[in-house]
């Protein structure tokens, strides 16, 4: 695999026992080795030994609370784990190829040899290299081996990859201006027991707009409207 990508195992166990067939600390040092993140979602009861596996490899471990839960840390799953210091960057060449839609029927290349779904058609996604189209991206191409991807896949996996750091929770008593806003919704920060300081530029945000700043939005306002 290539040094920026990362490797995953997930884990759904309803057992309150394990049969390890080798040693169990051979197996942690296996995982670790090759850099390898085991997350574990226990249906019965907390198992000490999935604690200590996904805690040696920087996964999580929880047990369902019930079938709502359930469906609330599967999701969590979904999301692709954030960078590690320990990760190699490395550069890849990608094109993003504008979706032409003309009067001439062509045949679109992810379906020139699938004699079933071929078909002909007018619109597609052109590669910026050598001009072979595709019905849908992201996809290598074909004639020059180049990476086809949008600007909105880059956009939502950089924010799982590099979040946004948590803003620092501090009681709203401690501002020395009173009539200081926050810096999502301009509002005073009135009834408020806590506010949330970013770190970087050291704005105040209420604790609605930290959760919208984090969840959402994944760039902090006051940072983005600086001069650079």
């Amino acid at each position: 695999m290539p040094s920026y990508a990362s490797r995953e195992i997930i884990i759904v166990a309803g057992t309150l026992t394990s049969v390890d067939p080798h040693p169990i600390n051979e197996m942690l040092t296996q995982l670790t080795e090759s850099n390898i993140r085991v997350s574990v979602i226990g249906l019965s009861a907390a198992v000490q030994i999935f604690n200590r596996v996904s805690s040696a490899t920087n996964g999580t471990y929880n047990v369902m609370l019930d079938e709502q839960h359930l469906q609330e840390l599967l999701r969590l799953q979904c999301a692709p784990p954030a960078a590690t210091p320990t990760m190699e960057p490395s550069l890849v060449k990608m094109g993003f190829p504008p979706h032409v839609t003309d009067g001439v029927l062509s045949l679109c290349q992810c379906h020139v040899e699938d004699k079933t779904k071929s078909e002909l058609t007018t619109h597609g996604f052109t590669c910026p290299t050598c001009l072979s189209k595709y019905c849908e991206v992201p996809v290598e191409c074909k004639i020059c081996s180049l990476t086809l991807v949008c600007a909105p896949h880059l956009a939502r996996s950089y924010h799982h990859l590099f979040p946004l750091a948590q803003f620092t929770e501090t009681p709203a008593e401690d501002l020395i201006d009173d009539t200081m806003v926050c810096g999502g919704c301009s509002k005073t920060f009135a009834n408020q027991q806590h506010v949330y300081r970013c770190e970087s530029c050291n704005s105040y945000f209420c604790y609605n707009c930290d959760i919208f700043v984090h969840d959402m939005l994944h760039h902090c306002p006051g940072c983005e409207s600086r001069p650079r």
